[in-house]
């Protein structure tokens, strides 16, 4: 499984809310991990909870609160 971590900004912030997915699931943990990860780089990872990939898509557009969302491939659909 491939997953896919999204960000709508360009410089390194010092807070990111990021949309992860159901409490105990995959994005979970793997928010988590991230959050330690980040928090030696002095940046503090809020984690928001949703419904999976497709809700997470929506961060990236500003929607949930959140800055940027965890995507499986195959939550994703391409329009030509």
């Amino acid at each position: 499984m491939r997953c896919y971590v999204t960000l709508g900004w360009m410089a390194t912030p010092r807070q990111i809310t990021m949309a992860t997915g159901s409490e105990g699931g995959y994005y979970d943990a793997l928010g988590k991990h991230l959050k330690k990860s980040l928090e030696r780089a002095g940046v503090d990872l809020i984690l928001v909870p949703t419904a999976g990939s497709r809700e997470n898509l929506l961060a990236e557009n500003g929607m949930n609160g959140a800055d940027g969302g965890m995507l499986e491939q195959s939550g994703i659909q391409r329009t030509k």
